[in-house]
């Protein structure tokens, strides 16, 4: 087996972006794109769960239609999550921009959002961003790796734990790791850290 460097912009043909949109807040990166120079079979695996956010719902359409993928749109800050109509809206408003700035079907355009439930999306500011982003894309690893840092998760005050019960660890070699409700058991978020330079 062969590892190769580069993430998302390893593959041939694969660019990436990201940008600071002002979705929620100023100077911070939250948006990024992943753009692939041909179009991509796409597959899909979705939440049961009866409340879908927009891009959820977005993204399903574009799966079961069998239309190629050629663009992923993401943003952090606002989730576009119980947001209704207007927010379906907007990831059909996030697809046509994306498929204007880069010559491209709008039904191939892919969306995730993560941040605030319920709150709808500053649209102006996305489709500002989308056009930054189609501008700033290529497929360096620099690109690659800040696209793929604007999904991560944002730790707000209001999810921190009380002071008392912050701890600190020190580890020293790779771990993988689980964050659950403790009251459902319900896996929240797991993950690997492997390289710990």
């Amino acid at each position: 087996m062969k590892i190769i460097e580069g993430g998302v912009t390893a593959a041939k043909g694969f660019e990436a972006a990201s940008t600071a949109a002002k979705i929620k807040y100023q100077d911070r990166t939250d948006m990024a794109m992943i753009y692939s120079q041909v179009p991509c079979e796409c597959a899909g695996t979705f939440t049961t769960n009866v409340v879908k956010a927009a891009c959820v719902k977005w993204d399903q359409q574009v799966v079961k239609s069998g239309a190629k993928a050629q663009a992923v749109i993401v943003n952090s800050g606002i989730a576009n999550a119980c947001t209704g109509a207007e927010g379906f809206g907007y990831c059909k408003d996030t697809a046509d921009a994306a498929a204007e700035a880069l010559g491209i079907n709008a039904d191939g355009v892919l969306i995730g959002s993560t941040g605030v439930i319920g709150k709808q999306l500053p649209i102006d500011r996305i489709v500002a961003g989308v056009k930054a982003l189609a501008e700033k894309k290529n497929d360096t690893l620099e690109n690659g790796t800040e696209a793929a840092a604007v999904t991560m998760a944002l730790m707000e005050a209001m999810a921190l734990l009380p002071e008392d019960d912050i701890v600190e660890m020190n580890m020293d070699h790779p771990f993988y790791f689980t964050i659950s409700n403790t009251q459902t058991g319900l896996k929240l978020f797991e993950g690997c850290v492997y390289n710990l330079k």
